[in-house]
């Protein structure tokens, strides 16, 4: 009787963690059949009534047979930690991407009984890694639209960013060529920060700064570049990087 109450005491007490754990708990039995999930889960997938002896890839993702990669598989074939990215459907039938871990529940025979189920909904940061890949393509389609060079650089005068019209002007296979370089080596073949570098100014004072350049191009020869330097700066107001705005005004000088 004792040992009884003991056991519920566990149980409830079990329960309870699993409860409070902020990530969905999904218990899965060997037939893949759902046995137990945790509120999480419920307000996602609906209530355990509902969802218990269901097979968990007909609950989740609308399947008729398991998923590929199915971590708990996995789980049950080689009695590890398996872990694996999958989508799933919540009750309203909205897609969710999810990445489940899984873990085998052992008897005292060292028997696999079943297997918990750790799902981490990653659908907010997925979509906002997607929304800014998009921002991030929109932004260099911008950037390539315009005619003029456009370079970002750091306070290393390392190259970060440039625009299309930037290899074009400095005679760049693609984008891989200049970023991650020097400057003054990739544009102007020196090896050393060049005299009365906008950049270095915009830098230093935290605001725009202009110049004119001759410069001996490889193909072109000499021309003549306006370069206007434009700092970026964080929230507490120091430069962290900045932008050059560079065009050829050959014709003109000409």
């Amino acid at each position: 009787m004792e040992e009884t109450k003991l056991l519920d005491e566990s149980s409830q007490k079990l329960k309870a963690i699993l409860d409070a754990i902020g990530e969905g708990i999904i218990i899965i039995d060997t037939d893949l059949k759902i046995v137990w999930v945790n509120p999480i889960i419920e307000r996602l997938a609906g209530p355990l009534d509902d969802l218990k002896g269901q097979y968990c890839y007909k609950a989740y993702q609308k399947r008729d047979i398991p998923c590929e990669d199915c971590p708990t598989i996995k789980t049950f074939e080689t009695g590890k930690v398996e872990r694996t990215g999958q989508h799933a459907y919540d009750h309203q039938g909205n897609i969710r991407y999810f990445e489940f871990t899984s873990a085998p529940i052992f008897d005292q025979h060292g028997r696999i009984t079943s297997v918990v189920e750790l799902a981490v909904d990653l659908t907010e940061k997925i979509e906002l890694e997607q929304k800014l890949k998009e921002t991030r393509d929109r932004l260099q389609a911008i950037f390539d639209s315009i005619s003029d060079g456009i370079s970002v650089i750091d306070k290393n005068y390392q190259i970060l960013r440039v625009n299309r019209e930037i290899l074009n002007m400095f005679n760049k296979r693609g984008f891989s060529d200049p970023i991650g370089k020097k400057c003054f080596v990739e544009y102007y073949n020196s090896d050393e920060p060049c005299d009365n570098c906008p950049g270095k100014k915009a830098m230093e004072e935290g605001r725009s700064y202009r110049i004119t350049k001759i410069w001996q191009g490889s193909e072109k020869g000499r021309v003549a570049l306006d370069i206007s330097a434009f700092p970026i700066k964080d929230e507490n107001g120091d430069v962290i990087q900045v932008i050059e705005y560079i065009r050829d005004i050959t014709h003109m000088v000409r």
